[in-house]
């Protein structure tokens, strides 16, 4: 079997420009056809890592060192294994494999901590599962109830991802009524900072090693300017935020108006929203909670197919219009048209508006069974009571 000549970098770390320095470097033997896992394997082995399949990060430098920007792309399963040594048949130096243990942070081992939520009195709290190098802290999740409490963050602190770093500095904005400006912000580095000109409060931040995880490099927390700015609306107070905070604060949302959310944010949180972020987190909840109405539309069809095999003699029927858009569904189980046999020959047919996004009419009918108990008999989503539905 033909083995392909390759070079690989590892045992070292990755910079704000997807460059792999000071690294040391192996030539590897490989069959022309591998798989995936028979792959890292064989690359584990060569370069002597003591760690786990799951633990390396197998990436490939594109065009190495002809641009100031190095191109990077993973490899993850079989055809990108076959496409990099399709790549590479003589050309072994200028398209290196890069092997980087995503699992090692540091020289010693670390353990996750997690931002968990631990009620109105407090933002949020760190709890580690066990102890940790204090010079820095790893954030994998932040739920928020409350914004009264400290949250502290500074330099070398990591986090899961982009969105959990920007989320957390949206907290603190709240918290110390501030807003701040995005001044850049990519795949490989965000930056923030103040929103007023003489301030000097600014966060950097970029990936760590080219991995998932991210890494405050540039924190000044200090702020000169004044608490007063924020007059109508917070500008950090997005709907996705404000749903977070009042999920577990409303038992009905149902019931619960945006000028509701609007007092709740504003005495209990010192926030000032606009009517329509709290109509949008609103929104935001009820989706998270039942689902959206658009997705729960397009369920039907196979929802009526699994009925009629689980429930034998179901009736079942779906409209659409010239543009396959939904328009009319009519369902019978097989068991309530069974039952029809032993009920009184009245049937009763009435109708409550649909209070989703869509609108509509929900029309049942319905009669009275041997022991003068309501029977279901059929179901019906239209537009409206009208002589086409």
């Amino acid at each position: 079997m033909i083995k392909l000549p390759i070079v690989v970098f590892h045992s070292e770390q990755w910079d704000d420009t997807n460059s792999y320095l000071n690294y040391k470097t192996t030539g590897v033997l490989v069959n022309e056809m591998m798989s995936f896992e028979n792959f890292v394997s064989l690359i584990l082995r060569e370069v002597r890592f003591d760690a786990s399949p799951s633990s390396i990060q197998l990436s490939i430098l594109l065009d190495y060192g002809i641009t100031d920007i190095q191109t990077v792309v993973q490899i993850q399963e079989d055809k990108d294994v076959t496409w990099f040594l399709s790549l590479v048949k003589g050309q072994i130096t200028r398209h290196p494999l890069v092997a980087h243990a995503i699992a090692h942070v540091s020289n010693m081992d670390l353990e996750w901590f997690s931002v968990v939520d631990s009620g109105m009195d407090n933002l949020c709290s760190l709890l580690p599962s066990s102890s940790i190098d204090d010079d820095f802290q790893i954030l994998t999740d932040v739920h928020v109830s409350s914004l009264s409490s400290t949250f502290n963050l500074k330099e070398k602190d990591m986090f899961a991802s982009k969105e959990l770093l920007s989320k957390s500095f949206y907290y603190i904005a709240i918290k110390n009524n501030f807003e701040f400006k995005t001044v850049r912000s990519n795949s490989k580095s965000i930056e923030f900072k103040c929103s007023q000109d003489n301030c000097p409060w600014y966060v950097r931040a970029s990936r760590y090693k080219g991995g998932e995880l991210w890494r405050l490099r540039k924190y000044i927390a200090n702020h000169n300017c004044s608490i007063n700015v924020i007059q109508t609306t917070h500008k950090q107070a997005s709907s996705s935020l404000i749903s977070d905070c009042i999920v577990k604060d409303f038992s009905s949302f149902d019931r619960s108006t945006p000028n509701d959310i609007m007092i709740h944010m504003r005495t209990k949180l010192g926030v000032n929203v606009s009517y329509y972020k709290a109509w949008r987190a609103k929104e935001l909840v009820l989706n998270s909670l039942n689902g959206e109405a658009k997705e729960s539309y397009a369920l039907i069809p196979n929802f009526f197919m699994k009925l009629k095999e689980i429930n034998l003699g179901s009736f079942t029927a779906y409209e659409t219009d010239t543009e396959g858009h939904f328009k009319y569904s009519f369902m019978a189980i097989g068991a309530c048209i069974e039952g029809w046999k032993y009920c009184r020959p009245n049937i009763s047919v009435d109708g409550t508006f649909l209070k989703s996004k869509y609108g509509g009419t929900l029309l049942t009918a319905s009669t009275i069974d041997g022991n003068n108990q309501i029977f279901p008999l059929a179901f019906s989503i239209v537009d409206s009571e009208n002589d086409a539905s």
